[in-house]
């Protein structure tokens, strides 16, 4: 007997397929981004701006900025785990999942980009 295009696994369903797809090269285009764009100096970047008690800024070491790389890359793997999951489940659960991060993912690129061109003029 033929299975139902319903139940067909995680990994072989076309529209679950092609949002991996895109949801890795967002990841992929944020990694690129941090790697390419980040350069090593002696810098330090601004990593929280506080004014309630007076102004503080303070600093850190610009190899700290690697870890938004390292963010996308674990919020990407544990996303794909929580759509399989939920893919069991209910199919389109997997999808809004997935639906979703591909938007914060595009917000997150345009966040990085930004933040990684005020870090390159100073």
């Amino acid at each position: 007997m033929n299975k139902a295009p319903l139940d067909a696994p995680f990994f072989k369903d076309r529209p679950i397929l092609l949002l991996l797809i895109g949801n890795g090269l967002l990841v992929f285009a944020t990694v690129a981004s941090v790697f390419v764009r980040l350069r090593s100096s002696d810098f330090k970047v601004p990593v929280q701006y506080v004014v309630n008690d007076g102004s503080v800024l303070q600093t850190s070491q610009w190899f700290t900025l690697y870890s938004i790389a390292l963010f996308s890359v674990l919020s990407a793997i544990a996303t794909v785990v929580l759509a399989q999951r939920l893919h069991r489940g209910e199919r389109n659960y997997a999808q809004v999942v997935l639906i979703v991060y591909a938007i914060v993912s595009v917000f997150g690129l345009l966040a990085t980009n930004a933040l990684l061109g005020l870090v390159s003029r100073v």
